[in-house]
């Protein structure tokens, strides 16, 4: 710098700013007298080796964080597709089987609650409310492999359970 030593009369008395600036320019010359040695190729083939097999094991790792992540997200499509296809279904397939109303018990449909009051509802509550919660761990990329094991075991029920359901 051509001005540091009025740049460092700036924080100092003159006096120090000018010892300061020489002091910094005679390390500038000894710098400059003193090149680095060069690195041997060797040694920057090695470190390129090294950095490559990191960032291939980062790139895995994010992909796999990807996947889990859209497989959580289609198991809970899936739950929701099979409970909507059950929920809705036709007029006449209702009309050849039980009533559902008769199923109920009356105490049930006096409560305020039929999620709590129905031991059936409130299990495929629970359940749905786990799911939901492994998939959040999954997509905050905290889950755990077995969160993550838990969550393709319960997307291949779901795929069985919906080819069941389709060949009648």
């Amino acid at each position: 710098m051509e001005n540091l030593e009025e740049f460092l009369g700036r924080f100092m008395d003159a006096g120090d700013a000018k010892n300061a600036a020489e002091d910094i320019h005679a390390g500038d010359r000894v710098f400059a007298e003193n090149p680095a040695p060069a690195t041997a190729p060797v040694l920057i083939a090695q470190i390129k080796a090294a950095v490559s097999t990191t960032l291939e094991t980062n790139r895995a790792a994010a992909f796999r964080s990807r996947i889990y992540r859209v497989l959580a997200v289609a198991a809970v499509f899936m739950i929701f597709a099979s409970l909507a296809v059950r929920i809705f279904e036709p007029p006449g397939r209702r009309e050849a089987g039980t009533a559902y109303a008769a199923i109920i018990p009356a105490a049930i449909w006096e409560g305020h609650d039929i999620m709590t009051d129905d031991a059936d509802l409130a299990t495929l509550s629970a359940a749905m409310e786990q799911i939901q919660g492994d998939m959040l761990t999954v997509q905050d990329g905290d889950a755990s492999i077995e969160a993550c094991d838990k969550l393709l075991e319960l997307e291949s029920e779901l795929i069985e359970i919906e080819s069941d359901f389709w060949k009648g």
